[in-house]
């Protein structure tokens, strides 16, 4: 016979966003042949909910915002190729406030594998 066990949760659960691996064609796009991958903080502050642009009057899509960061992290990669961290910055317009002109977003990122124990570059706020 199989006896069950009923219990209450006293403690709340909490999510925990997962990474984000940039689509292969765009980071190879921007130059690299490894995965790219984003932690979660760094990725909510490159993607735009929709409307958000349109709210501050500003256009520029969540593509570009990323294509930026992309690009800025393989230049610094090149200039620093035996770091295991590379630290490097983005303009990027700000999500909040009143803000029209771009504001600088500082970054780092460091080699890591992803689950499959592929080599991949990981990009997450400095």
């Amino acid at each position: 016979m199989l006896h069950t066990q009923s219990f209450q949760r006293t403690t709340p659960i909490h999510f925990v966003e997962m990474d984000t691996e940039v689509p292969q064609e765009i980071s190879m796009d921007a130059g690299f042949i490894h995965t790219v991958i984003f932690s979660s903080e760094a990725f909510a502050l490159i993607r735009w909910r929709p409307g958000e642009d349109s709210k501050k009057h500003i256009f520029e899509p969540s593509e570009d915002r990323l294509w930026n960061v992309l690009w800025m992290a393989q230049l610094a990669i090149r200039a620093n190729p035996d770091a295991e961290e590379t630290m490097f910055a983005a303009r990027l317009m700000p999500k909040v406030g009143g803000g029209q002109y771009p504001e600088i977003a500082r970054f780092s990122a460091k080699c890591t594998t992803t689950i499959n124990g592929r080599p991949a570059v990981k990009i997450d706020l400095a």
